[in-house]
């Protein structure tokens, strides 16, 4: 049987090498980890070996420098074992997580070597950015753990009822779930230079923001189509397929489509922030456009993302290139802004 293929695609200077220091990197990860006692077994180190650590910080953060580069392969790599972390703390979780991500308070919190990890990278965040970053990514951070509960309870309903949330209702959740808003953050700290209050404030960068959450969920939703199958999880492929009353191929299919569309306005809408605010927006918009495609990179290099049609037949995920995008077309389709509908 012949695999689907299916082509995720963007502009070309998106796509750039992994961070040279990505095998180092990962070295550290795993040496760090060790030393907090999260390898503490075969289950944990065989999670580590499947994440492809290095290219999980080294592919969205191509040209962060060694040191930011260490701390954003480790916080990422913690992020994954965040099961552990939140059974181990309940109703505390907030609290507890919110402090330890800014680096509060200034000795280290007994307990949870999971917390020990987030207070320690909390602590290398205080070093070098402000409070209000600090309060911005915290904050964004515990709207994320907020959706964990969110996302349980759609999965939940989901089989109770036998029939997957539809696909508004599955973004609204999904989008805030997928972690790339406090990802968002890095990006000025891999930089070293925050962002001032005009950019921050324009519309246009809440809606690049919005956009790189659907971009990013709709690259993670394929390339790892069989891990969600096998929670039981929900998927943007399921919610179109039901829907729309479409095969699963199909599903996927749109999918990419939306995916790209997406990328397109993404594009728009980074350059929109470079013309009003020039040098003060171009580093940051050259960066979310590194982590974006990165994180598709990493994905697709990476064990623990597999896809698998209902028939048996695989599903091939590779990248493509986008030569130039037009305000008005990509892939055949007429962009007018982000869309909910699948």
């Amino acid at each position: 049987m012949h695999p689907l293929s299916i082509v995720l695609r963007y502009p070309s200077d998106w796509l750039v090498d992994v961070n040279p220091a990505h095998e180092a990197a990962r070295l550290d990860t795993q040496s760090w980890l060790r030393e907090l006692g999260v390898l503490a077994d075969e289950s944990a180190a065989r999670t580590f070996e499947a994440m492809n650590v290095g290219w999980y910080g080294g592919a969205p953060f191509p040209r962060a420098a060694y040191p930011e580069l260490t701390t954003i392969a480790r916080f990422f790599t913690l992020w994954i074992f965040h099961d552990e972390v939140l059974e181990g703390l309940g109703v505390e979780a907030p609290r507890v997580l919110g402090a330890a991500v800014r680096g509060e308070p200034e000795r280290c919190p007994e307990g949870s070597p999971y917390v020990r990890g987030w207070w320690e990278l909390g602590r290398r965040f205080r070093a070098a950015m402000s409070e209000k970053w600090l309060a911005r990514f915290s904050g964004r951070f515990m709207d994320w753990l907020a959706s964990v509960d969110e996302e349980a309870r759609l999965a939940a309903e989901a089989k109770r009822s036998g029939r997957s949330p539809s696909f508004e209702a599955y973004m609204a959740v999904r989008s805030t779930n997928i972690g790339v808003r406090p990802t968002v953050c890095w990006i000025e700290y891999a930089l070293g230079r925050e962002l001032d209050e005009a950019v921050l404030s324009d519309p246009e960068m809440e809606r690049a923001e919005q956009l790189a959450c659907r971009i990013v969920t709709f690259q993670n939703d394929v390339a790892g189509f069989d891990k969600d199958e096998r929670r039981g999880w929900p998927n943007a492929v399921r919610s179109i397929a039901a829907d729309r009353g479409v095969s699963v191929a199909s599903a996927f299919e749109r999918v990419a489509e939306l995916h790209d569309r997406d990328v397109a306005d993404l594009k728009t809408s980074c350059d929109r922030l470079v013309r009003r605010h020039g040098e003060a927006a171009k580093g940051w918009s050259v960066g979310l456009a590194h982590m974006v495609a990165g994180l598709g990179k990493w994905q697709l290099h990476t064990p623990r993302y597999t896809a698998t049609l209902p028939d048996g037949r695989g599903v091939r995920v590779t990248l493509g290139r986008i030569r130039s995008i037009t305000r008005r077309a990509v892939a055949g389709l007429v962009l007018d802004g982000p869309r909910s509908e699948p």
